[in-house]
């Protein structure tokens, strides 16, 4: 699995099973995923490697999300983020995240920061 520059993927010619667009979050997970299973896979994005390695793109993972991670990428998520217990409103009995399923998203960065 690659992110291919821009300036690189304009100049020659990539030949592989799938051409993932788009080297966000998801798009690095399904290339992730589709090598994982031995599946040649490309993420194709116009941003340059440095900018999709230094740029925040996700600042909420749901549950399901950081659970794929943590099973087949990295415990990374764990390390580097926390988990975001929801949010009230003025009714007290709305929580939105987890209430009934005790899965809680994960947040990016420093506490109180999203």
């Amino acid at each position: 699995m690659t992110a291919a520059e821009p300036s690189s993927a304009l100049a020659s010619t990539t030949t592989t099973t799938v051409a993932v667009v788009g080297a966000g979050p998801a798009g690095l997970l399904l290339a992730h995923l589709l090598a994982a299973r031995g599946i040649d896979a490309v993420a194709v994005d116009t941003r340059t490697r440095h900018e999709i390695e230094t740029t925040h793109r996700a600042g909420i993972l749901e549950a399901g999300a950081v659970r794929t991670l943590v099973d087949h990428v990295s415990d990374r998520v764990l390390r580097d983020g926390y988990e975001h217990e929801g949010v009230e409103h003025a009714h007290p009995h709305l929580h939105l995240f987890g209430a009934q399923h005790d899965r809680h998203p994960h947040a990016r960065g420093e506490r109180g920061e999203c």
